[in-house]
């Protein structure tokens, strides 16, 4: 058995997409993945599965939400290692104020032909931001809130996007290394 998490797009979000944490639990155990865990309610579940292709796993469980809840969600997948890889990757460490300021957008694939004066024209001065593979980290001191960057990076990089804040990644790694332990 292999551990992941699913980064689930737009659940709980303003009201919309409602699905009670217990439930989607439970919707993981149905889909006969084990040891399933979730952490808040913006659709973030640790999962071990015998399943290493991680498109699979991704549609099996947008197919499970669609007929259970009603809902379109994109459930973007990671490996554990892959996790603690965003973690060990992040270009900001150390040098934000705070890592309530740190976000990272996790990008259904690669980006091509990146239109990085689009992205520098949409980010305030003190924001900052660095595309690594498939995953966008930004910096917004101002609050993620008030960011126009982060409003539009779906839009500018042309790629379906989920985003945590760092805390919550940060919370996501202990969950994973305490449930192994």
């Amino acid at each position: 058995m292999k551990k992941y998490v699913a980064l689930l797009r737009g659940i709980n979000v303003g009201g919309k997409n409602i699905i009670p944490m217990n439930d989607l639990k439970l919707l993981f155990e149905k889909l006969k993945f084990k040891e399933v865990q979730t952490y808040i309610q913006s659709g973030n579940v640790i999962f071990e599965s015998d399943e290493t292709d991680t498109l699979i796993l991704s549609r099996k469980i947008a197919i499970g939400i669609q007929k259970n809840f009603n809902l379109n969600v994109k459930a973007f997948i990671l490996s554990c290692k892959d996790l603690f890889n965003v973690i060990k990757s992040n270009p900001f460490s150390g040098k934000a104020e705070s890592d309530k300021y740190i976000h990272v957008f996790f990008l259904d694939k690669k980006v091509v032909n990146v239109e990085i004066e689009k992205l520098k024209l949409a980010k305030k001065h003190t924001e900052e931001f660095i595309l690594k593979d498939k995953l966008f980290y930004l910096y917004a001191p101002e609050g993620i809130g008030r960011s126009k960057l982060a409003a539009r990076v779906e839009r500018v990089l042309r790629v379906s996007v989920t985003a945590r804040n760092w805390r919550s990644i940060n919370e996501i790694a202990k969950l994973i290394v305490r449930v192994t332990d």
